[in-house]
């Protein structure tokens, strides 16, 4: 058993902020809720389900991989991808799910809206699969306090974790 450094620490912390939140998103507009009294919705509220399980299963394999990797520059693309495409299935799941309950009709002020954040964040977490952002530096030195340590320069993916994309050079 390695020792516990606290960037390992800080990334175990941080993807456990991101499963919570994967599971916050699912019980707040689905979790609990009884479909539609349609077959054709009870069968969307059960597949539906199935991609959620799948993704929620790949999100947590990827964020062992991504404290064990904790010290290397990158998160590995494998981890990256795999994190990112289960962040997005999960969203994309999330409102599937609610479109098969009969709130859907009900509250379009709710339901909407949500859609378009999840399709968005899911684009998201595609792209930060996509650029596997780097880790912040441990110790950033002289020069970090401008180029690396400004705060455009983080990002949230999704339905994700807070990283570090790469600087520009300049």
């Amino acid at each position: 058993m390695r020792p516990v450094s606290a960037l390992t620490l800080a990334v175990g912390l941080v993807v456990v902020v991101v499963g919570f939140g994967a599971w916050w998103t699912y019980f707040t507009f689905a979790g609990g809720r009884q479909p539609r009294p349609e077959p054709a919705a009870s069968l969307q509220w059960i597949l539906g389900h199935l991609p959620l399980t799948a993704a929620i299963a790949a999100m947590g394999v990827a964020m062992v991989s991504l404290i064990d990797h904790a010290h290397e520059g990158r998160a590995p693309a494998a981890t990256a991808w795999v994190l990112g495409a289960g962040a997005a299935v999960m969203l994309g799941a999330t409102v599937l799910i609610p479109s098969s309950l009969p709130g859907w009709q009900r509250d379009r002020g709710l339901y909407q809206p949500l859609s378009r954040t999840c399709a968005a964040a899911a684009v998201a977490c595609l792209g930060a699969g996509a650029l596997r952002p780097a880790h912040p530096p441990s110790d950033p030195g002289p020069r970090a306090t401008h180029a690396r340590g400004s705060p455009g320069r983080w990002m949230c993916a999704g339905s994700d974790f807070l990283t570090r994309i790469r600087a520009v050079r300049t």
